[in-house]
């Protein structure tokens, strides 16, 4: 479960990080995460690590394990946030 660890981590720091570097305003409000799993497993040690940066009022997380995703990916993630 390392690697869902890190891949969480990585999209927790990066996303609003790739809006800043296209000029665009970080959001006011997110509200959900969904995220599209190859091993439901990796569900525990992912929610472990948005709780440990959403500590107040965190967004939805909703998981869904699915047979194949582009190009071998292990983890799909997205945001769903409004200005």
């Amino acid at each position: 479960h390392v690697i869902g660890k890190d891949i969480a981590r990585f999209h927790t720091i990066y996303w609003p990080i790739f809006l800043m570097a296209l000029g665009e305003p970080l959001p006011d409000h997110v509200f959900a995460h969904p995220w599209l799993l190859q091993d439901i497993a990796d569900f525990g040690a992912m929610n472990e690590v948005y709780a440990s940066f959403y500590t107040e009022n965190p967004p939805a997380r909703v998981a869904y394990q699915v047979a194949a995703l582009p190009m071998g990916a292990m983890v799909e993630i997205e945001t769903i946030a409004v200005k």
